[in-house]
């Protein structure tokens, strides 16, 4: 079995799968926001979100041709659809008045910031252990996520 890095070659298949993402998971969340606009099932969206993407990003191991890499990433659109509004909607419920603009601007900070910081050591990880030892990474964080979210499930306060 081949690693899925030998189909990644030309320029246009990297572009292709990132595209695929990040449309799909635009149209998505605007799709699954409109069903989440009530807080009621928050948790356990954000909780499926953080599921879905351990198990995508654990797909990208087994992954031998360019068709399982947009099968995947269609998958992992679907996790950034379920996450995305239940996060973004449990955090609004939260801000206090008078300081929204100022809130999310901290919100947009950090984000940016843990994605520019994963980014970096996520390219070290790969030149020094591969693809695979990343995936397992990135796994293992997604689902200390879900752990956490599961225990701070009850501090949601959507039901």
């Amino acid at each position: 079995m081949r690693p899925f890095t030998h189909y990644l070659f030309d320029v246009i298949h990297v572009g292709g799968v990132w595209a695929t993402y990040i449309i799909l998971s635009g149209f998505l969340v605007y799709l699954i926001s409109k069903y989440e606009n009530n807080l009621k099932y928050a948790d356990y969206f954000l909780i499926s979100s953080f599921l879905m993407r351990a198990l995508g990003w654990g797909s990208y191991i087994f992954a031998t041709s360019l068709w399982h890499l947009y099968a995947i990433q269609i998958f992992l659109a679907l996790g950034e659809a379920f996450g995305t509004p239940s996060y973004n909607s449990l955090f609004s419920k939260y801000l206090d008045k008078g300081k929204f603009a100022s809130e999310w601007g901290l919100q947009t900070t950090i984000n940016s910031s843990l994605m520019g910081g994963a980014a970096f050591i996520g390219s070290l990880i790969v030149k020094s252990f591969g693809f695979n030892s990343l995936f397992i990474a990135m796994i293992i964080l997604s689902l200390i996520s879900t752990l956490f979210a599961i225990r701070f499930k009850k501090s949601f306060g959507v039901r």
